[in-house]
């Protein structure tokens, strides 16, 4: 079959803004920024009001704001360049993480609920004791606000400046996306979380339609032909590869997604996220109770990794038609700098390579009329600014409640604690904008944090079902975990095999430092025992207080196993639906996931009686 490419884009006059796209923009921004101003006398009341919303968040606000945080400019341009290495199943990369929602929404959430923390780096001080538990809690909140945080929003901000350059190609990208961000950072500076978790429905809102309205005028393009077109001409392109590329799971020839790789990613590579990570962790301290937090970790676990990715891997597979692995060229010499290639393309060893995650932003000028254009590129700024408040606001809750409240002013004025963290908001902002400038691929920065991640993780639970986990052990688990991932980008270790060494090199370091320091002493672990309620291996604490009932967690493996058949059930259920000739089966797997989705809500709301009283007792 010969495939009739388009042009990378179209000419320079068809990417002047129409005035209705240019409207609809306006209107957009001008929105998010009234929300800001409207809340903002409202979050200076006190700190648990600015970064927590009062603890007042219904279940499924919180929930959405989650996933509206994990949605960003760079989600649906990393798709599409995994589907063009690893067809469908690349997406285990991050697919794998849906184990973890899963075990922290059923397990942790309530945890976390009970303990009353702002941020996870508080929790270290409740279980530990003694000046390790608090250097470690300082260092742990320097850490995330900082190392990680930067790390994740400068990806981020990397996609939007390669959405820029499609969109906007005679304006500076940098100019482009540095502008929206100081917008973002502006109202979540005045209104602080609730101002974040309003703005993060309506971005989220606005995603999802921008990424349906694509997705339709991609696939009934007269290169594609629907879906039936869609599957029938990567069959024609790629005779050899087209059943790899549409399976879900690898099938071995496909090389970004090797079965080794994928076997490691389902058994090490996501443990770090299993007791949830810090931002999830703030909403979760938001909501009105226990059961609340179960239920926003479940919807968010759901919606997030099952029903949120079809249009992107179904636009991704339509990107591999209109422009065929190996057809595009490599332009001329460029620094190591994204703008100096042109639109579409990505500096890669000092050389323009096509750039398959730009795919995406190139099919949002080629495809969509205007009013459309303007709709989606709405989405895809409401995408990036919700993200970006999100991290600004947890960021600087950090340095808030684990630094200032800490160490420098305990029992400070509450007006005085804002003002620091509208300060940490505009700090976290600037670090992590020159961040991005040192990036090129977003994918590559999402390996690094899964390995570095696996060492993270099984200390990070541990610590919530072992008494014997100290704060020594985990503060060698951070260290060894840092330097272990550091050694493997430098030295070039495959993604699988550097996951491993550093999943198993930092529990080489912390088990035995677990097992022979002294454990943190009886009346801390009594006091976290009896405040968390957790399961596990905590014998000689829960033998000292026969009347603690650790509660839903006892049938914990249930409903763990319902919440998997939620999420791969209705995320294969769906897909298989889409692209399946089985559609009946396919539908009965969908089916069956949506039942397990209700019966966890379900099964939490019965017990949120006992646990709204226990919140506020």
């Amino acid at each position: 079959m010969i495939v009739t490419m388009r042009p990378l884009w179209r000419d320079m006059e068809s990417l002047v803004m129409h005035p209705l796209d240019l409207s609809i923009v306006v209107i957009y921004l001008l929105g998010a920024l009234g929300v800001g101003l409207a809340l903002a006398r409202r979050a200076s009341q006190s700190s648990e009001e600015y970064f927590l919303a009062g603890r007042s968040l219904p279940w499924w606000l919180a929930g959405t704001s989650i996933v509206a945080t994990t949605f960003a400019a760079d989600t649906p341009l990393a798709v599409t360049g995994l589907v063009a290495t690893g067809g469908i199943a690349g997406n285990w990369i991050w697919w794998c993480w849906g184990i973890a929602h899963v075990v922290a929404a059923v397990i942790f959430a309530r945890y976390w609920r009970r303990l009353r923390v702002v941020t996870d780096a508080e929790v270290l001080e409740v279980r530990y004791a003694g000046r390790t538990s608090a250097l470690l809690r300082v260092v742990k909140a320097a850490y995330q606000a900082v190392f990680l945080n930067c790390l994740t929003m400068g990806w981020v901000i990397l996609a939007m400046r390669k959405v820029s350059l499609n969109l906007f190609p005679e304006q500076d990208p940098l100019q482009v996306t540095f502008g929206l961000m100081a917008l973002a950072v502006f109202y979540s500076m005045l209104g602080g979380m609730r101002s974040v978790v309003l703005t993060d429905l309506a971005q989220f809102t606005l995603a999802m339609v921008g990424a349906v309205l694509l997705l339709v005028h991609v696939l009934w393009a007269p290169e594609i032909g629907g879906i039936a077109g869609l599957v029938e001409k990567l069959h024609e392109t790629y005779p050899e590869k087209a059943g790899s590329m549409l399976s879900f799971v690898p099938e071995g020839d496909l090389p970004q997604m090797p079965i080794f790789l994928f076997a490691v990613l389902m058994t090490v590579g996501w443990w770090r996220q299993a007791e949830g990570v810090g931002y999830i962790v703030q909403r979760i301290g938001a909501t009105r109770s226990p059961a609340d937090a179960e239920r926003a970790s479940i919807w968010f676990a759901v919606l997030h990794n099952a029903i949120r990715p079809w249009p992107w891997i179904l636009v991704g597979l339509a990107a591999l038609v209109f422009w065929p692995l190996g057809s595009m060229p490599d332009m001329g010499a460029c620094a190591d700098t994204l703008v100096q290639c042109s639109a579409g393309y990505q500096c890669s060893d000092n050389l323009c390579i096509f750039d398959r995650e730009a795919t995406y932003a190139t099919l949002l000028v080629q495809q969509l009329p205007p009013g459309a254009l303007g709709i989606v590129l709405v989405s895809l700024l409401a995408a990036f600014m919700s993200t970006i408040d999100t991290h600004v606001n947890w960021g600087a809750s950090y340095l808030v409640r684990d630094v200032w409240q800490r160490f420098v002013a305990p029992g400070g004025s509450p007006r005085k604690e804002v003002l620091v963290g509208r300060i940490g908001v505009v700090c976290m902002a600037g670090m992590a904008a020159f961040a991005s400038l040192r990036m090129n691929s977003i994918v590559s920065v999402w390996i690094f944090l899964l390995t570095l991640g696996s060492g993270l993780g099984s200390v990070a639970v541990a610590r919530w079902i072992w008494w014997r986990v100290n704060a020594i052990s985990e503060l060698s688990a951070l260290v060894t975990s840092t330097a272990l991932s550091l050694w493997v980008v430098a030295a070039g270790v495959p993604k699988a095999e550097g996951i491993l060494w550093v999943a198993f090199g930092s529990m080489a370091v912390w088990v035995p430092l677990a097992l022979f320091v002294a454990p943190t002493p009886p009346e801390r672990l009594d006091a976290f025992y009896r405040a968390a309620r957790p399961v596990g291996f905590w014998g000689p604490v829960a033998a000292r207080h026969p009347e603690v009932a650790t509660g839903i967690e006892r049938g914990a493996g249930v409903r763990v196993g319902a919440g998997l058949l939620a999420v791969y059930g209705t995320l294969f259920g769906l897909g298989g639906w889409i692209l399946g000739s089985q559609a009946g089966a396919w539908f009965a797997l969908f089916f069956f996931g949506m039942t397990a989705f209700v019966w966890l809500l379900k099964s939490a709301r019965e017990e949120s009686d006992d646990d709204a009283q226990e919140s506020t007792g």
